[in-house]
């Protein structure tokens, strides 16, 4: 029996309901499948986990890691923010 998996990613090619489709979206506990035909659905995760048919087939591994945080050439200074600031007449 095939163990259930940790993680479940984007592009991740699953079989969920007879069907091969790719995991196309993660939206809390919701989860937007697509198959081959680019029918659409979204599913619980909890219960596509708890499917009877449901398998990873594949997984998408060549997904580049996100950015730990902004490059620091990136942000603005906060010269520049106070610069770029207007004052406010409250009244």
């Amino acid at each position: 029996m095939p163990t259930r998996p940790r993680l479940l990613s984007l592009g991740d090619r699953i079989r969920y309901d007879g069907r091969e489709q790719t995991v196309a979206s993660l939206h809390g506990t919701s989860v937007r499948l697509v198959d081959d035909a680019q029918a659409t659905s979204v599913v619980l995760l909890g219960h596509l986990l708890a499917s009877d048919g449901f398998t990873v087939l594949s997984t998408s591994l060549s997904r580049p890691p996100l950015p730990s945080r902004m490059p620091l050439s990136r942000t603005p200074s906060a010269e520049t923010t106070l610069n770029n600031s207007k004052p406010v007449d409250s009244g």
